[in-house]
Parts: structure tokens; sequence; C-alpha cells
């Protein structure tokens, strides 16, 4: 078995969890939010309670067909097996849409209508997509993305007036409540399935975001290490802290620690309140989802 292989401990978006609070049933309808991440090869779901912020529901459905694209398929996969959406109500719905086409805009020179002209520096348009763009108040950006018209569509139509995000205000936000004016450079890096993410932060500002697509553990240490050699960082003192997919002791985590001296696998941050059981869904694992809850 070689070092190239992706080799998780656990496999943890591979099967459909699911976990409620056994007092949820009993309290008024409306008096919790909705968070959906979606990515095509699984569906993650929180029920937050507006007034304690307490995490009372947590569910993650896998894709019936990890070749299915349609938006439509996956997320009437979704509606017809989520014990979530079947069985409780809720009052907004937030949807984090994990696309790779982004753009970041300092606040100060963001002018609203000018998405078009923002996105078009870094992209082309896609047919059959349409921009959203979004505040990202801990950093002072807006962030330009687009999404598949499909997609919107058909979130409109299982749900009422949905708010659409772009995951990196996730990725973002959880990071924002870990930094300290102190802390000097940071790196943060996310793994996805067949994609990374990539923050790099300095005392309390960013530096730096980047998405890569990979196939190999080689392919997330290439990317890090490339990272690092453009903003001039030694991987003998910065510390590199992972989320996602990965497990202390797995392959990529013994090969990152080859070539970066501090690697961190996080805790649970303290502005998170669960009223649930979460040891089959460790922060680390699941913090895009995690930290989507934390969003406003």
């Amino acid at each position: 078995m070689t070092s190239t292989e992706n080799i998780f401990l656990t496999q943890p978006t591979d099967t459909h969890k699911y976990f409620a609070d056994p007092t949820l049933e009993a309290k008024t309808a409306g008096i919790c939010d909705l968070f959906i991440l979606l990515e095509k090869s699984n569906i993650q779901l929180a029920l937050k309670e507006r007034r304690s912020g307490n995490l009372l529901a947590l569910e993650i459905i896998p894709s019936a067909d990890q070749k299915q694209t349609e938006w439509k398929q996956l997320l009437e996969h979704t509606s017809a097996n989520s014990k979530l959406l079947r069985n409780f109500e809720f009052l907004k719905v937030m949807v984090g849409v994990a696309t790779q086409e982004f753009t970041l805009v300092p606040e100060a020179l963001f002018k609203p209508g000018d998405e078009s002209i923002y996105f078009k520096t870094n992209f082309i348009q896609s047919p059959g997509t349409i921009l959203h763009s979004q505040h990202v108040p801990s950093f002072h950006l807006y962030t330009i993305f687009s999404i598949e018209n499909e997609l919107e569509k058909e979130l409109n139509h299982l749900f009422q007036d949905p708010q659409l995000w772009h995951y990196s205000q996730a990725l973002l936000t959880g990071i924002s409540k870990q930094l300290k004016a102190d802390a000097g450079k940071q790196v943060w890096l996310n793994i996805r399935k067949n994609k990374m993410d990539i923050v790099v932060s300095e005392n309390k500002k960013l530096l730096l975001i980047n998405s890569f697509s990979w196939q190999t553990n080689e392919d997330i240490l290439y990317y890090t290490l490339f990272i690092c050699e453009q903003l001039e960082l030694n991987p003998e003192k910065f510390p590199m802290i992972v989320t996602g997919e990965i497990e202390e002791g797995s392959a990529i985590y013994s090969l990152l620690g080859k070539y970066i001296r501090y690697v961190e696998i996080p805790d649970s941050p303290a502005s998170l309140s669960f009223a649930v059981a979460t040891e089959s869904l460790p922060f680390h694992h699941y913090a895009m989802l995690y930290n989507l809850a934390l969003c406003e």
C-alpha cells in the first residue's frame, strides 16, 4: 500500500448519520433555523435553536450514486431520506454552496451591481449560472460566487426564501473566531472529497484563501508547500490546523507531519453549543457544517 493512496482511519461522509435531541419533538415549531452544507458527494444538515444557539439535530446524507451530478436528483434523494426535513419545522434556511468559482473583494471597494466585473477578473461565467454576493464581516470582505441556475431553482422549490451562502463563509467565520491578535502566521487546511481549501492568516488578518482539486496525498502536500513557498512561510515555524477528511495517524496526516513541524487537529470551539452527542460527528470532520451554523 503506497503513500499515494487516499487513506483515512475513518470515512466520515460515507454513511447516513443522524442525531437529534430527544426533547426536540416537544419543542414549539419554528424555534429553529436550518443550516445545510451542499456538496455533490454528500449533504449535511444542522438544526439550531434560535434562542439558545444549541445545535439540536445533525444529519449527514451521502449521495445514493457518487456519479450522480444533477442537483434535482440529489436534492430529491435528500428530501426523501432526511429524517430532519421530514420530522421537524424550521423558521429560516441557510444553505452553504461548495463551488470553486469565487473571488473576494475588499469591503471598501465593493459596489453593488458590479459583481460581474469582479467575478470576470478571475473566471469566465459559465452558461446556466447566476452570480451572488455575500458580506464576510469577519474580514471586511465580500465574496462573489456563481451557482447553477438548476440548484437555485431546486432550493427555492424545496424551501421558502433560502439564504444562499458560499461555503467559504463557514470556513472564514470559523477561523475568525479562533484568531488572536498576537497569533502570528497560521495555515488552515480543510480537506474535502477531491477538493482542499487553504487559508493563511497573520494575527487577525487574512492573507490568502484558495482551493485546489486533488487526487493523491502528494497533491495535498504539494499545494500546501507551494503556498508556503509563495508566501515565504517556514514550515518549521508556523502551526497548520487541519480539518475535514483527515485523522491523526492517517497516511496524509503522517505525510504532512514529515514536512510541516506543527500539524494540529482542533477541538470544538467554545462558541459551539451542542444538545446532542457528537462523538460520531467530531468537530474536525464536520467543521464546515458546524462553522456554517455560527454564521449570522
